[in-house]
């Protein structure tokens, strides 16, 4: 039985180093059963990426202006269209095999919303689904972005929980394709929490497929 191996990283990661990482954790799933399961906390480098269903009006700001600014645009795998990550957004990727843990993709993502709801509650936060649409919504808007890739069963990607984020830099794009406005949690939680009790809600919430896993952190 694979066991699961939580990794957080302090300090913001490049987007790129960040996504060949992920990409060599499937590999490892896929080439040894006894590879653990990945949850990895981290936040980013401000970055843009587009996904499988990106419409080029929905970047607001030319790719050379965003480049100016230090800003990437990234072409990646998951779904969506395109979406902003960077410092005071926890995100966090997620590798599992999803026919080991007989889960379908939208089995996952509805799991994945419930997960983070629930860790909100426990900061004493409402929030929902919103019908038709993926995410987390509160009263001041979607706190918290989900896109999930898939390779040979191997998931990778993840979910984007804003806590203290710059919000202009949503005004650069329109955030997966939705008009609805964005919200992060220093809006709606005074005094915000800091990270690490996002993060530590978010391990205290877990799925019944992950917590019933045997965990090791690094």
């Amino acid at each position: 039985m694979r066991r699961l191996e939580i990794i957080i990283n302090e300090e913001p990661i490049d987007y790129e180093v960040a996504l060949s990482q992920q990409m060599l954790r499937v590999q490892n799933i896929l080439d040894d059963e006894t590879s653990p399961y990945v949850l990895n906390f981290l936040e980013h480098q401000p970055v843009l990426t587009t996904g499988r269903t990106f419409d080029s009006s929905h970047l607001l700001l030319s790719t050379e202006h965003l480049e100016k600014k230090g800003v990437p645009v990234i072409e990646v795998s998951r779904g969506g269209s395109v979406t902003y990550h960077g410092p005071g957004q926890l995100t966090v990727y997620l590798h599992i095999h999803l026919k080991e843990l007989g889960l379908g993709l939208t089995t996952l993502m509805r799991d994945l919303e419930q997960w983070v709801i629930d860790a909100l509650n426990g900061l004493g936060l409402d929030s929902d689904r919103m019908e038709g649409k993926t995410g987390v919504w509160t009263s001041k808007g979607k706190v918290c972005a989900m896109g999930i890739a898939a390779k040979k069963f191997v998931t990778y990607h993840g979910i984007g929980l804003n806590i203290c984020v710059d919000r202009q830099s949503f005004d650069w794009i329109v955030p997966c394709g939705l008009t609805e406005p964005v919200a992060s949690l220093d809006q709606l939680i005074d005094p915000p929490p800091p990270i690490s009790e996002v993060r530590q809600s978010l391990l205290s919430h877990l799925p019944h497929w992950l917590a019933s896993k045997d965990q090791t952190f690094t």
